[in-house]
């Protein structure tokens, strides 16, 4: 199955269970992408030592996970762009979403 996950919070709790969530997926061999949107954006600065989401963020990739930000959320947040990842536009979100089977947001 290919599945969307969608991520619009900086809740380090919220992105933790995503992360967690899309790892899952991957490992049971599904093909994973993620999605920030908002500021979900801010990726690289969140976690706490509770929520450990750079651990997550890097299981998600070595997992084969593919993350896209869009590229409107670090104008918006005022925040750049820190993460290795791809800045895709509103039209490629869509894209994204069409690709799945499933869509899971947080």
């Amino acid at each position: 199955m290919q599945l969307g996950v969608i991520v619009e919070t900086n809740d380090p709790e919220q992105v933790w269970n995503a992360l967690k969530f899309s790892v899952a997926a991957l490992r049971k061999g599904h093909a994973t992408h993620l999605l920030l949107m908002g500021a979900a954006v801010e990726i690289a600065t969140i976690g706490n030592a509770r929520y450990d989401v750079s651990g997550e963020l890097a299981a998600f990739d070595a997992a084969g996970g593919a993350l896209f930000i869009c590229e409107t959320g670090p104008r918006i947040h005022r925040f750049v762009n820190q993460a290795p990842y791809p800045l895709v536009s509103m039209p490629a979100s869509v894209d994204l979403i069409e690709w799945a089977d499933k869509v899971v947001t947080f």
